[in-house]
């Protein structure tokens, strides 16, 4: 059931405009106290928001108020309709333009069209239905990245199914030789007499025939049938992967298909020229591009849609970057959203302090367009298996596998911060650099120097930054190894 909430300065222009809306909405509310705007906001939690006030001023003072004050504002789904006059109209088509505000109705001094309003109204709650079950154009991708992955995957495991099954069939074949040189090394000692206070042979001849029969034609025959019933694991796995070749196909089809939805960025920069100049450098890539001239629209946009990545100037009149970016990353919702800081400032503690909120990478004013471009798509797409890792990761930093038997052994008295032990069951332990460690992967281990840092976790973002935080103070370069289930 959708709420509607109505705030003004005026409780008959908040009653007019709740009376055109009782008919058809259930949940319509009004917040008339300035005190209390920012208790009704979050104890009603509206989808949509009226702002009925007397004059777009008093309207847009209340808005910012709300993002100043209110928790959940930002956190929060909702659309803003704005009623206002004839005189007004220009002012609020501006402030919706860029996205302020939602929308708005001629209202005063009279409306003909009384439905108007609850048309905005069932419009603002389709918008938002939409908006929540859209996934963004880079989960798409590396969704169905995972599921083209499926086909090396089948294949290396099919390898190495093929090959465990050659080890039990040679490991057969050795014991069945082993059993059968103890059987003929015991029939000779029978013979030498070696057993005679415990057996007397009237016919050692006759022994070591009966003996060579035990071995070829029981013996064996047995050994023999324990190698057939596991040959059929083979045709079986064939069989399996031709059965998946239409479904993979799929896959593939369905990830080219998702590569050609654009990804959305969003761009923070207070500088015409340096839109212009990224509209420019972006022109000819697979994005949609999203603009704010300030940190507050910024955080306004996110409200009504989710960006791929975020590239954000660190200076700006309002709130800067930092600021901006330590309360994008205080919302659950879009701590994940990479954020590139573009900027002309490179001293050491700005980039620190940028990485310290939560900044995935750095970019330096002036930019060269290649080195955005790369540093869009390092963070843009992130590598999500095994094989990307191997292959992003520099010559000198190149990842190995060990051995898992070896790493559950050295493993197997070490304790989790929870206090469980590690399960490095079927796994494959990777060691990666600092650059290539993102949200979500299974940290193992992070060495400084040859001490521990962190141990089994799971990694986020402030793991991340502490990590390169301390990189930044230190000069020391992280040892990091991250686990990946088999």
């Amino acid at each position: 059931m959708s709420i509607i909430l109505i705030a003004s300065d005026n409780a008959g222009d908040a009653q007019a405009a709740k009376q055109l809306l009782k008919k058809e909405f259930i949940s319509v509310f009004t917040s008339i106290s300035p005190e209390q705007a920012v208790q009704d906001f979050e104890s009603r939690r509206p989808d949509v928001l009226v702002l009925a006030f007397n004059g777009f001023e008093k309207a847009e003072h209340y808005y910012l108020e709300l993002y100043r004050l209110s928790t959940i504002l930002l956190i929060h789904p909702h659309r803003t309709i704005l009623l206002c006059n004839n005189n007004e109209i220009n002012d609020v088509y501006k402030l919706c333009q860029k996205q302020y505000l939602d929308d708005y109705i001629l209202f005063w001094p009279d409306t003909d069209d009384v439905k108007r309003l609850p048309m905005a109204v069932h419009h603002a709650i389709r918008y938002l239905a939409v908006l929540e079950s859209s996934p963004s154009a880079v989960v798409l991708v590396n969704q169905t990245r995972l599921l083209t992955e499926l086909e090396s995957l089948l294949d290396w495991n099919i390898a190495q199914g093929d090959k465990c099954i050659e080890i039990a069939s040679d490991v057969i074949a050795h014991v069945e030789q082993e059993v059968k040189t103890t059987l003929d090394a015991f029939a000779q000692r029978l013979t030498q007499g070696d057993f005679a206070n415990q057996a007397e042979i009237k016919d050692a001849q006759g022994l070591r025939h009966e003996i060579s029969r035990l071995q070829q034609e029981e013996i064996h025959g047995y050994f023999n049938a324990a190698v057939e019933s596991i040959n059929p694991i083979k045709d079986w796995t064939l069989e399996f992967k031709q059965k998946c070749v239409p479904h993979l196909e799929s896959a593939r089809v369905l990830r080219t298909m998702a590569e050609k939805i654009p990804a959305t960025l969003l761009v923070v920069d207070d500088d015409e020229l340096m839109r212009k100049a990224y509209k420019t450098v972006l022109a000819d890539e697979n994005y949609e591009l999203m603009f704010a001239d300030s940190g507050i629209e910024a955080l306004n946009l996110l409200r009504k849609r989710r960006p791929d990545l975020i590239l954000m100037d660190m200076m700006m009149p309002d709130m800067d970057g930092v600021e901006t970016i330590r309360r994008i990353k205080s919302v659950e919702q879009f701590f994940d959203i990479p954020v590139i800081m573009v900027t002309g400032h490179s001293e050491k503690d700005v980039v620190t302090n940028c990485l310290k909120v939560g900044a995935a990478g750095f970019v330096v004013k002036p930019f060269n367009r290649k080195v955005l471009l790369d540093k869009i798509r390092e963070f843009l797409y992130e590598p999500c298996t095994v094989s990307a890792f191997v292959k992003q990761a520099p010559k000198e930093e190149m990842a190995y596998e060990l051995d898992p038997s070896v790493l559950k052994k050295s493993w197997k008295n070490s304790k989790l911060f929870n206090g469980s032990k590690a399960d490095v069951t079927n796994c494959t332990i990777l060691e990666i650099s600092w650059i290539q460690l993102k949200p979500g992967m299974n940290v193992v281990s992070v060495y400084f120097e040859g001490k521990p840092y962190i141990r089994n976790c799971i990694a986020n973002q402030k793991i991340i930054n502490n990590i390169i935080a301390v990189r930044e103070n230190t000069g020391a370069s992280p040892v990091i190894k991250i686990r990946v289930q088999q």
